[in-house]
């Protein structure tokens, strides 16, 4: 060895490292680390860190070392039998040994003769100096019980195992040709077609071995033998092979195996499976169509460390003549995580088959090989997900274009609607924030309304200037009327400043004695009720502020104060419900807001807020300017939309063209085959030179080479995704997932919706029936007990039974007993046992729960029958017929159609009412209001939720059951609101008012006496509702009210 030279170049040693010399520059850069120890060693320090190398060094075990000719003949050989046949070197047991096949690390293969059966053989001794090493005896015990577990065309058999002078061996066929790696050695890169014929055969062996549980981990080209005269390819060499579940295959500080062969996760003494083996085959296809291994180092440690770590150079690269399909499977056996190989040998097989067969009869078995491999995609794979990219765009663009255009804030909701599938809903939001001094009145939010007397509203720089002029009065206010409701709590607060308003003088033509009075208000009202806010100037008094407060709740108030600072001339006016509870805001600018006491006003929606100026028994011109208007609310539902404007009339067709245009490229770059000028792994490899491109994959395949484009032309391989794109992919399909996810939703509350009023239309064609059968209505509470008696309190839904295809349930009632005793009850026995625990499906609603903690009775339902308005156990409950319950269902008697004066499709039959749910209480089953009537219920404030002290009676009804808590219900609140429980304690004696409730967003489903179903929405006209609940009643309900 000599030291660094002259000729020693570290970019040289760079180039080599990386591999990205020429095939005669390495070869002498090879040559010349052979001579120079310094070069070796600067390898090896650009390849790793020295602690890294020691680490490996340490681990490392060469299976094959190279003993050269340091060890006598006579070593090797001294354990054979003399032997008398001419030119025999020996005798084994019965065989007669005529040569040395080859030697290795473990010991020498021999050719003998075997005389029984007149055969050559192959007979592999263990090395004699390691033979007394129990180590290495069992290493070779387990390569003979490995390769005798295998039987296959393509794996080397075990005829017989023994021993002679304590020597053991094995005996398997004598194979005439040569090792693989001996004619890579001897003839370079294999044409493609014994490539895949190989490399075919070797995957079969594999594939048995797997499948008996056992991993090879030393397959190379040295292992796999090449019979003369047949095109047979056999696997030996077991002495690594382990079975799977093998503790010792990842034994800490062991690497056993090849390195130029071994899979990362082999060096690296990690748990191995059959892929370990896919692996070291695609080094070996590599090296047979490329003349060389994949990863090649000068040394040992460094080639672990490309193996580990370092991309293969392309194959096509190596040899432009592989095709792609080749390389592609040849990249996939080489990924450097388990995961992304192909599954099984067999898989490989299979692939490598077929790809053979295309090129042995192109015409006859076309190439379906796209898609490989599945870690980069290939061009169809690149086209079918830009393609989808493009619906997606389109669908997005739509959808976006359609919500712009429609005003609806839901683009999936807005798309249906253009599509004529959907209807528009109200426009619904939480706050307004009306600045009048920049937006002036906006129309479509407000609505003015001038009186008798030549009041007007007019914009100005100041905001919106109301004026009255001076003249008699008729008492009416010129209003700014919001067009919008409020539901649920809410605050409204005007900003207003004053510029005329002068005491006031009295009007001598006013017929009335009220004090004269000049006011600029903000007000509220209804058809018997108003409340308003005011800042007033009087005959009698200097400014002063005041309210006057007429609730729906029937609280009547009126106040009124002077001034703190009479000369502001601006001020705000307001007004804050919470929780059915009503304050009046007063504030002068002086960082004090003035409030009321809280008084009580109920929970109904407010609609039309306004805007006041009025003079009360005056003479005087008034002016003043409101420059903002703030509300926040629960909700607040706007009665009109503003017209579409040109841009949003636009919005549809420009959307829709632009979606078009998108497609339209996309499908240009679809089609055209994108940018595929990269190598498969991103790199260009400018020191391997390019050959000219295959027109003709089948026939160049074939080795004709007339199908070539003029040289100097390439077809690049097409590259796979980059991360810029899947990112891309992956938005589109979160955006259509969030965008879809809420209408799938949608479409299964739809369902259930209409489930439920299937449910109701089936209760209705049953009432139906039981009119026609008996002429009259069920009793609302009642069933089969004598009339007037306390027992048989069964609910109408008992009674329907019968008609509603459930004749067995129905008989099986003992309608004498009581619907709420289990059989434990001596007075009753076994007879109603099954009826408090037999559900009916068209008694509950798909919506609803149905975890009630009610062990005695699980026969849930989720419809009540309308008693009308009046609470429950009144005394004189119409057994009397005094009407004072004023519904279709009444306690212990029956109607007929002719009682129902207001007409069958004007009042109320069945409705929904949620089931409690003793996991998750709630306001739909389980709140109540608390007051001795129903107008101090309306009012209450806060809400109260008792749940009965009889775990037996949750807010669930029963269907069996006709006691009031749990199968009627009234109108006397709107749907979806709290209950009202009269009294306090909630029990079988006390007055409740339950109103109908529902899962479904937004309303409830309401059945009409003729059989009809309505979805009732929660903003109905209270006097709608009302009206609905009687049966006579003689109230007049416009037919589009509901």
């Amino acid at each position: 060895m000599r030291p660094a030279g002259d000729d020693c170049n570290t970019e040289r040693l760079a180039s080599l490292l990386a591999d990205a010399l020429a095939e005669a520059d390495r070869a002498e850069a090879i040559g010349h680390l052979d001579r120079c120890e310094a070069c070796r060693a600067a390898l090896e320090g650009m390849a790793a860190e020295a602690s890294w190398w020691g680490e490996l060094q340490s681990a490392l075990r060469p299976d094959d070392p190279d003993d050269g000719g340091s060890i006598g003949a006579s070593h090797w050989l001294g354990f054979l039998a003399p032997s008398e046949r001419p030119g025999s070197l020996g005798r084994l047991g019965a065989y007669e040994v005529s040569g040395v096949i080859g030697r290795g690390g473990m010991g020498l293969v021999l050719r003998a003769f075997d005389e029984a059966l007149n055969r050559y053989v192959a007979i592999k001794v263990l090395d004699p100096s390691k033979a007394p090493d129990v180590a290495a005896r069992r290493r070779f015990g387990r390569e003979a019980r490995a390769a005798a577990a295998v039987v296959h065309d393509h794996v080397i058999p075990i005829h017989a195992v023994h021993e002679s002078a304590g020597v053991p061996y094995l005996v398997m066929p004598f194979v005439a040709g040569p090792s693989l790696q001996e004619r890579i050695d001897r003839g370079g890169p294999m044409q493609v077609r014994e490539v895949l014929r190989v490399g075919m055969q070797v995957a079969s062996g594999l594939a048995a071995a797997h499948a008996q549980g056992l991993v090879h981990r030393d397959i190379k080209p040295a292992n796999i033998l090449l019979e003369h005269n047949v095109e047979r390819v056999r696997i030996t060499d077991f002495g690594l092979a382990r079975a799977v579940d093998d503790a010792s295959m990842t034994q800490a500080g062991t690497v056993a195996g090849t390195p130029q062969y071994m899979a990362p996760e082999q060096a690296r003494c990690q748990a191995l499976d059959g892929r370990a083996d896919l692996f070291s085959l695609g080094c070996v296809l590599y090296a047979m169509a490329a003349g060389r291994p994949p990863f090649v180092a000068g040394s040992a440690m460094a080639t672990l460390r490309l193996v580990c770590e370092a991309p293969h150079r392309p194959l096509r690269a190596a040899n432009p003549d592989v095709p792609d399909w080749l390389s592609a499977i040849v990249d996939r056996l080489l990924e450097k995580d388990p995961g992304r190989r192909f599954a099984t040998a067999a898989e490989a097989a299979d692939l490598l088959g077929r790809g053979l067969a295309h090129l042995q009869q192109p015409g006859v078995a076309p190439l379906r090989l796209e898609g490989w491999p599945p870690g980069r995609p290939r061009a169809g794979r690149r086209r079918l997900v830009r393609l989808g990219a493009a619906l997606g765009l389109v669908a997005i663009t739509g959808m976006i274009t359609s919500s712009i255009s429609t005003r609806e804030p839901d683009p999936m909701r807005a798309l249906l609607i253009l599509l004529g599938v959907a209807t528009a809903s109200a426009h619904a939001s939480d706050a307004i924030e009306a600045d009048f001094a920049r937006q002036g009145i906006d129309r479509w939010l407000f609505q003015t309304k001038a009186n008798d007397t030549g009041g007007r509203w007019e914009p100005t720089a100041a905001g919106v200037r109301a004026t009255l002029p001076k003249g008699p009065s008729n008492n009416q206010p010129t209003q700014l009327v919001g067009q919008f409701r409020l539901e649920g709590d809410f605050e409204i607060m005007a900003e207003y400043e004053i510029e005329s308003l002068p005491k006031a003088t009295r009007d001598k033509s006013a017929k009335d004695a009220m004090a004269p009075s000049n006011n600029v208000e903000i007000g509220m009202s209804g058809p018997d009720w108003m409340v308003t806010c005011f800042r007033s100037n009087t005959e009698a008094a200097d400014d002063q502020i005041g309210y006057y407060a007429k609730t729906p709740a029937g609280e009547v108030r009126f106040n009124a104060a002077p001034l703190t600072r009479p000369s502001e001339r601006r001020g705000r006016l307001g007004f804050r419900r919470v929780g059915g509870m009503l304050t009046i805001l007063h504030d002068q600018y002086d960082g004090v807001v003035l409030e009321t006491d809280p008084i009580r006003f109920g929970i109904e929606p407010v609609s039309e807020p306004s805007l006041r100026l009025i003079k009360l028994n005056s003479r005087d011109a008034l002016a003043a300017t409101y420059t903002r208007l703030d509300i926040k609310a629960d909700r607040i539902v706007r009665f009109r939309e503003p017209p579409r404007s040109w841009w949003s009339k636009a919005a549809w067709p420009a959307g829709i063209t632009l979606a078009v245009a998108a497609f339209a490229l996309l499908l240009l770059w679809t089609f055209s085959g994108g940018s595929g000028d990269e190598e498969p792994d991103g790199r260009d490899d400018a020191a391997a030179p390019r050959k000219p491109a295959v027109v003709d994959d089948g026939a160049a395949l074939a080795g004709d080479r007339k199908g070539k484009v003029p040289r100097g032309a390439s077809r690049p391989p097409a590259r796979g995704f980059t991360l810029i794109e899947l990112l891309v992919v992956i938005s589109i399909l979160g955006v259509l997932i969030a965008l879809l996810l809420p209408a799938v939703q949608a479409a299964r509350e739809a369902s259930r919706r209409a489930q439920c009023a299937n449910n109701l239309k089936q209760i209705g064609l049953a009432l139906a029936n039981y009119e026609a059968a008996l002429r009259a209505y069920p009793f609302g509470v009642g069933g089969g007990g004598p009339k007037g008696s306390t027992v048989g309190r069964w609910s109408a839904q008992s009674q329907l039974l019968a008609y509603m295809e459930q004749p067995a349930l129905f008989h099986a009632i003992n309608f004498a007993g009581l619907p709420w005793q289990n059989t434990t009850d001596p007075a009753i026995g076994p007879m109603n046992g099954t009826i408090l625990t037999t559900p009916v499906a068209a008694f509950l609603c798909p919506s609803d729960v149905d975890r009630i903690d009610d062990p005695l009775h699980t026969a849930h339902n989720s419809y009540r029958a309308c008693a009308g308005t009046l609470p429950y156990n009144l005394k004189d409950d119409s057994p009397d017929r005094t009407g004072r319950n004023n519904g279709m269902y009444w306690y212990q008697s029956a109607i007929t159609p002719a009682a129902i004066r207001d007409g069958l499709s004007n009042t109320a039959s069945f409705s929904e009412r949620c089931l409690g749910d003793t996991a998750a209480p709630d306001a739909l089953s389980d709140l109540y209001l608390v007051g001795t009537s129903p107008d101090e219920c309306r009012s209450a404030g806060p809400l109260a939720t008792p749940r009965l002290t009889d775990p037996h009676q949750w807010s669930g009804g029963r269907w069996a059951d006709g006691s009031m808590v749990y199968t009627r219900y009234h109108h006397a609140f709107s749907p979806g609101g709290p209950s009202c429980l009269l009294g306090g304690v909630q029990d079988y004696d006390s007055q409740e008012l339950v109103t109908a409730t529902s899962r479904h967003p937004g309303g409830v489903n309401m059945m009409t006496a003729d059989g009809s179903v309505h979805f009732i929405k929660e903003t109905i006209d209270a006097r709608v509702w009302s009206a609905l609940a009687t049966i006579s009643g003689g109230e007049a309900i416009d037919a589009g009210a509901y």
